[in-house]
């Protein structure tokens, strides 16, 4: 008598697993873009001078674009440990 094969839920966990907070870090990620779509609309409009001085603002455009970057990275670390054939679209 042979252990029972779960080899769809196997995988599923593993990447679980792998990468419990990958949901997370896709959300996070999400709100970094768009704080970076924000501060291209004010750009865009002009309306950054009410809020910030040129210095200001490009520090936030810098700071922005970082944090996207870094969740980039660390949401592609969850995406890169998907068993092969699976997607988490």
């Amino acid at each position: 008598m042979g252990l029972p094969r779960f080899d769809g839920i196997c995988g599923s966990l593993m990447a679980i697993q792998a990468y419990p907070y990958e949901a997370a870090a896709k959300k996070w990620r999400a709100l970094a873009y768009g704080r970076c779509a924000h501060l291209v609309e004010l750009s865009r409009s002009g309306r950054w001078k009410q809020y910030y001085s040129e210095e200001q603002f490009l520090t936030h455009m810098v700071e922005a674009l970082r944090a996207a970057q870094t969740w980039d990275r660390i949401a592609a670390r969850g995406e890169s440990s998907e068993p092969a054939g699976q997607t988490s679209h």
